[in-house]
């Protein structure tokens, strides 16, 4: 989700462990892994689909890296957070393109606003208040309340993020039935308002400032995903397989790419300025030009709804993106998104965000993507999935 107004964010904790960095980085690190829901929002029937077992952790996770079980039904990343001493439980959508944190809180009236319905909220009586806040995502939707601060999050026992900011919404026009709010993993800080990300690093919970996501490929509504701070789990990856893509603009992980090719067309490589990507994880599917959406879709012979012969998804083109001399590609298995019987493109004409093209979770499905601030010039990592 890319937002256009930014004025919150918030804390999480995460399972401790030890997962091998970059090759060349010293041993040791302080990295956390943890397991994601991963939501199809027109699926979600409002229940806690993995409440049962949140507290539950698998020692036997990668190089004793810790997990919390996850689901994953569809096209959402979300993690259970945990705020306040409490520990009152939160779905989150995590969205790299955003730096703030917000949930909904009890003063969201059911009976004013359907919007406020199917959620978890948090309590405001005794939450010491900063000032109020509002929100708006360029996608559509506003969100308004109170900012809360001196509050701790958390996500299992072992850790937690210390006086992070968070909204907690009190109005909204967004029909958000399948989360409790939003968590962005922005390392931007412009608005004063340091991110989770940053938190973490400022406070020595994470020794590399990074963090990766990986989705897996939904066969079932128990596949889910992945999200390491502090690096990447080598577990998932293949060794030496990340190409290394510079970030332009740290507000949005804004990168650009040489040339986006489908079949013998290519798209962008004449005029560089129609090359600059957004890599975002709270987009659910891809977004480019009106030129190359209407040819992808009259390549699969879509229908006006997007929708395809499930049959034919093999034969569909691979979309080839050049970064300089380095190649990622997205095969059509990673744009049709399937549900049930029905298949249907995840690639849309985008809308009006100031720049072409938008990386959403089909990405996410093929790659691991590392998101690393380690050096002065940041940059993404797509990591190739074993």
């Amino acid at each position: 989700m890319y937002s256009r107004v930014c004025l919150l964010c918030i804390i999480v904790t995460i399972s401790l462990g030890y997962v091998a960095s970059k090759p060349g980085v010293e041993e040791n690190k302080k990295i956390f892994s943890v397991s994601l829901d991963v939501i199809n929002p027109r699926d979600w029937n409002c229940k806690f689909m993995s409440n049962q077992s949140q507290c539950e952790v698998d020692l036997s996770a990668v190089k004793e890296s810790l997990s919390v079980p996850a689901v994953n039904n569809g096209l959402r990343l979300v993690m259970i957070i945990e705020i306040g001493a409490a520990k009152q439980p939160f779905r989150v959508v995590l969205d790299s393109g955003s730096d703030l944190l917000w949930v909904f809180s009890n003063e969201c009236l059911d009976d004013k606003n359907d919007n406020c319905k199917g959620h978890a909220k948090f309590v405001l009586d005794k939450a010491p208040l900063y000032r109020p806040f509002k929100l708006g995502y360029s996608g559509g939707g506003r969100i308004t309340g109170k900012e809360v601060t001196c509050v701790d999050v958390h996500v299992t026992d072992l850790i937690a993020v210390k006086a992070q900011l968070f909204g907690a919404a009190d109005d909204t026009t967004l029909n958000f039935r399948y989360a409790d709010g939003v968590m962005g993993l922005n390392m931007d800080t412009k608005h004063n308002q340091p991110s989770v990300i940053y938190n973490m690093i400022a406070q020595n919970l994470i020794t590399e400032p990074a963090y990766s996501l990986c989705v897996k490929e939904a066969k079932t509504a128990m596949d889910g995903g992945d999200i390491t701070f502090g690096g990447h789990n080598e577990a998932l990856v293949e060794a030496d397989s990340g190409v290394k893509v510079g970030i332009q603009l740290k507000e949005h992980y804004m990168t650009e790419m040489t040339s986006l090719k489908v079949g013998d067309v290519f798209y962008c490589s004449e005029d560089i300025h129609k090359c600059k990507i957004l890599v975002d994880s709270g987009s659910a599917s891809i977004y480019g030009p009106k030129e190359f959406v209407d040819d992808l879709l009259k390549e699969i012979n879509a229908d006006a709804h997007g929708i395809v012969d499930c049959k034919n998804i093999p034969e569909f083109p691979t979309i080839e993106i050049m970064f300089g001399e380095s190649k990622i590609t997205l095969e059509s298995k990673y744009y049709i998104i399937v549900m049930g019987e029905t298949c249907q493109c995840g690639v849309g004409k985008n809308p009006d965000r100031g720049i072409d093209w938008l990386f959403g979770i089909p990405f996410f499905i093929k790659y691991c993507i590392e998101f690393d601030f380690t050096d002065k010039d940041e940059h993404l990592y797509f990591w190739t999935k074993k």
